[in-house]
């Protein structure tokens, strides 16, 4: 029984936890490294993925080991000669000790919606919200009618897919044990 106890410790310890659900991440890993490397990497990671690390970090407490982030994502929809602009805004927080790191990538949201037309003009256009799998809202829009859903799907499935995209990288990376150079 001892023994099973023991295997089953390990088992936990070297397995990621790991939960998503309705455009909320939450990783919690163990890495052989220091707070400090974790913490250098995960900087390295910022400035890789976002170019500009001062545009996106809105705190950076080394001492207590958390950087926060808020970003945005923007996505286009083709409407024929007219296109649609929606932007999103999410947070990620990295927290990291000595062996451990936690990534929480959430408070995903549309913060604005654009609709332009083929000579220029622009109006608002309802906010779409994210939303899981089939189960679109019905979104009406006084300059187009009807948003169609087989534009709203894809839409919630490229932003989800690129927020995924932020996860795996930023595991991976921090995962990745440098060579001396």
């Amino acid at each position: 029984m001892k023994r099973l106890y023991q295997v089953l410790i390990i088992i936990s310890i070297s397995t990621t936890a790991f939960a998503q659900n309705n455009f909320e991440w939450n990783i919690v890993d163990s890495v052989q490294k220091t707070k400090e490397q974790i913490y250098t990497d995960t900087k390295l990671f910022i400035a890789k993925m976002w170019n500009s690390a001062d545009d996106v970090i809105q705190n950076d407490d080394k001492d207590g080991g958390i950087i926060l982030l808020k970003s945005l994502l923007i996505r286009n929809e083709n409407y024929f000669v007219n296109t649609a602009e929606y932007t999103y805004y999410y947070n990620v927080t990295f927290r990291m000790k000595d062996n451990k790191f936690k990534l929480t990538l959430n408070n995903v949201h549309c913060k604005s919606a654009i609709y332009r037309d083929g000579q220029g003009k622009t109006w608002e256009r309802p906010l779409i919200q994210p939303f899981e799998g089939d189960n679109c809202p019905k979104m009406n829009s006084f300059v187009s009618g009807d948003i169609p859903e087989k534009k709203m799907i894809p839409l919630m499935k490229s932003i989800k897919d690129e927020l995924q995209l932020i996860v795996d990288s930023y595991i991976l990376h921090i995962q990745k044990v440098e060579e001396d150079w």
